[in-house]
């Protein structure tokens, strides 16, 4: 999950310049969001807390819904996350 949020995928036009990507060692909180959006930006997303959980799902509907060979989940709790 980390990686691809290093690699640029969830950072979009959104983020604001010179903020520090969220991980294990820094996690999201008010001072330092987890912004994002759909490839389109018609919705978009901010988590302000530490993900309760995360992790990867090789399910068949998790698969054919990403079309990939993994999807990835994220729990936070509902006051963390607004859209």
């Amino acid at each position: 999950m980390w990686l691809a949020l290093r690699s640029g995928l969830g950072r979009g036009r959104y983020r604001a310049p010179n903020v520090v990507s969220p991980s294990p060692e820094n996690p999201p909180s008010p001072g330092n969001p987890l912004a994002g959006s759909c490839l389109c930006g018609r919705v978009r997303y901010e988590i302000t807390k530490p993900f309760l959980r995360a992790g990867y799902c090789h399910g068949s509907r998790c698969r054919k819904l990403t079309g990939t060979l993994a999807g990835i989940n994220g729990r936070v709790e509902r006051d963390g996350f607004a859209s």
